[in-house]
């Protein structure tokens, strides 16, 4: 390897140089245009109130869920809002954490939520295996509502990730990020989950609107998918 080198010639087009001073001219003009024409950047106008709830790409304005849920997958329009998303009524300022994993702001009412804590050490008794904060340390927590599972785990020292489906009526999701709790917008459906093979030591599904057995059971196959072997699967289903 050396350090020395030659410097060839340098060749400076004239052809480029000229193109080079027109454009700054035209620049110039459309400037000076600008000033004598005294044109204002106009503010963007507020939303209707149906739209309070509006996710980019997720937003479902006709509100009818397929069977797969294909409906509610990503779809992007191809024109997008040209106005400001206005706050929902009743909008308050989140409640900060550690507090906001107890309570959350809906409508101008504080709602305690209360039985996770209780519904975790059921779970640890009747597997003790487990081990949240131990061998469970990623989890992944499907159609979580405001995220109060994903919130008591926190304190087990369990990373949760939280996903639900774009809500017709609320956005469960902005609860749940407002109360510090990760958490996405995320559809079991028709396409791949993006997160990588392996990623979580528990899956939870607590009276969630899925249908594991359709298609012979694929959707259960793409959740096998993301568990670690080892891992455990808990489906909580409302009896019949």
């Amino acid at each position: 390897m050396s350090c020395d080198f030659e410097v060839g010639e340098f060749h400076l087009q004239t052809d480029s140089v000229e193109e080079l001073q027109n454009v700054n001219e035209e620049n110039d003009q459309l400037s000076e245009n600008e000033k004598k024409s005294g044109s204002v950047i106009g503010k963007y106008r507020v939303c209707e109130e149906r739209l309070t709830d509006y996710i980019p790409c997720f937003d479902n304005e006709e509100g009818t869920l397929t069977r797969n849920l294909s409906s509610s997958e990503r779809h992007c329009p191809v024109k997008g809002l040209d106005c400001l998303v206005p706050n929902p009524k009743g909008y308050k300022i989140p409640v900060l954490w550690p507090n906001s994993r107890d309570q959350v702001w809906s409508r101008d009412e504080e709602r305690l939520l209360k039985g996770a804590d209780n519904y975790l050490n059921h779970i640890s008794q009747m597997v003790p295996e487990i081990a949240f904060g131990h061998r469970t340390r990623v989890a992944l927590d499907i159609d979580c509502g405001v995220a109060s599972f994903g919130a008591y785990l926190m304190q087990r020292n369990v990373t949760t990730l939280s996903i639900a489906q774009k809500n017709v009526n609320e956005n469960q999701i902005q609860f749940a990020l407002e109360r510090g709790v990760p958490a996405m917008v995320a559809v079991f459906s028709t396409h791949r989950m993006l997160y990588p093979s392996q990623a979580f030591d528990f899956i939870h599904c607590s009276r969630c609107r899925i249908n594991w057995t359709r298609d012979d059971g694929i959707l259960l196959l793409e959740a096998n998918r993301m568990l670690r072997a080892g891992g455990y699967f808990l489906w909580v289903a409302e009896p019949v």
